[in-house]
């Protein structure tokens, strides 16, 4: 989902920190919270990837 003009980048990086904090939150966790992306193709690396902790691709869902 990172691919795309770096500002739609920049709000999906927004929205999936905000989602995170809702979640830390709301669940009252004190446990660590890893941001893994399920996409077809993966990631693109470039300034806003490395918030993301891993990676699933079909490949890996259907090898």
């Amino acid at each position: 989902m990172l691919i795309g003009r770096e500002e739609e980048q920049k709000r999906l990086l927004k929205l999936i920190d905000s989602e995170k904090s809702d979640f830390l939150r709301e669940t009252g966790t004190r446990s660590s919270v890893h941001i893994t992306m399920v996409t077809p193709f993966g990631i693109s690396r470039n300034k806003y990837s490395g918030e993301i902790q891993s990676e699933i691709t079909a490949e890996d869902l259907f090898d």
